[in-house]
């Protein structure tokens, strides 16, 4: 019974997240690289005026309203966290598998990434659309990138 539980909440999740279209995460990018621009050029922690400068400019460059911006942020930083961790895990992966011989501890060990690389990839269906997902893909070089550089300057 768990299971048509967990089954029924993705399918909520499903709903309650809409489709990501084209003009929006093209919208979303324009403000992370203003954003980034901005923090770059300030060089000083998040709380700084010119952080506050920062976002403000960068909301204004995307065309985007607050609102918009929370919605999109949390589906892309969701599928860009996914990606770097699955990236991460896949270098781990390559660097254990790459050996000539494994011992029983690093064997263990490739089969556990194993698993965590499936439950990872199965988890980017689980919230989001087909769509959102292939759209992100079609990006996903630019979006994993920003979310990377914006994650070490914030």
């Amino acid at each position: 019974m768990k299971r048509v539980d967990e089954r029924g909440d993705l399918r909520t999740l499903k709903l309650a997240n809409p489709e990501l279209l084209p003009e929006q995460l093209e919208a979303y990018l324009v403000y992370q690289r203003s954003l980034a621009e901005g923090l770059v050029s300030a060089n000083g922690p998040p709380e700084s005026a010119a952080f506050v400068e920062g976002h403000v400019a960068a909301l204004s460059r995307s065309g985007l309203i607050p609102r918009e911006l929370e919605a999109v942020r949390s589906i892309v930083r969701r599928y860009a966290g996914v990606r770097v961790t699955l990236l991460r895990l896949q270098c781990r992966l390559a660097a254990l598998t790459g050996q000539s011989e494994l011992s029983r501890e690093e064997t263990e060990r490739v089969g556990a990434l194993k698993a965590e690389l499936q439950r990872l990839e199965a988890s980017l269906g689980q919230r989001d659309s087909a769509g959102t997902l292939a759209l992100l893909a079609s990006r996903e070089a630019e979006v994993v990138s920003l979310h990377q550089k914006l994650g070490s300057l914030g």
